[in-house]
């Protein structure tokens, strides 16, 4: 196993304990219902992400985002290698090589290895995460970019086919 495995082999295991956090607050999205979250550091957006895999693998994964850190690529890159996520498509907003000072390169050279994740570029601040699986569609909306940061953040979590629609018509578009 090389260094970079183990890395990573670590930090899924802090993620596995958020998980585990975020389940005993939210233990189930329900259709129907709306879920208000505040939180400071412990939990963030791909933390929500990887407990919808307990859920089955996730068929598209949408994410707008400001800013995405190494740490949620490297993740997300390892769970499209297990089929865990079958497609990616991220919105990022186009001045990345100045917002995220060298990570873009992880990013862009991911982007060419895996057919399965589409990279757009676009003047964007929104933060806006969709999960596709079986008949769920999972809309996360709130404050946080794809980084660990101790400030305060919001979230708002449902599942609703309608509004997850909607925004991946914008995302897409």
């Amino acid at each position: 196993m090389i260094l970079a495995d183990v890395h990573i082999q670590k930090d899924l295991m802090k993620q596995n304990m958020k998980v585990f956090m975020f389940k005993n607050i939210i233990p189930n999205i329900e259709p129907g219902c709306v879920y208000n979250l505040v939180t400071q550091k412990v939990l963030n957006p791909y933390v929500m992400v990887l407990s919808a895999l307990e859920y089955g693998s996730i068929d598209h994964l949408y994410i707008a985002t400001y800013a995405i850190n190494q740490k949620a690529i490297e993740i997300f890159t390892n769970l499209l290698d297990s089929g865990d996520i079958k497609e990616w498509t991220l919105l990022i907003n186009e001045n990345m090589k100045y917002r995220m000072k060298g990570k873009e390169v992880v990013l862009l050279e991911a982007e060419k290895k895996y057919e399965n994740l589409h990279l757009i570029k676009k003047r964007n601040h929104a933060k806006v995460t969709l999960i596709e699986q079986e008949n769920r569609h999972i809309v996360i909306s709130g404050s946080g970019n794809y980084s660990e940061n101790p400030k305060i953040e919001q979230y708002t979590i449902c599942d609703d086919k309608e509004l997850f629609e909607f925004h991946r018509g914008w995302i897409n578009g």
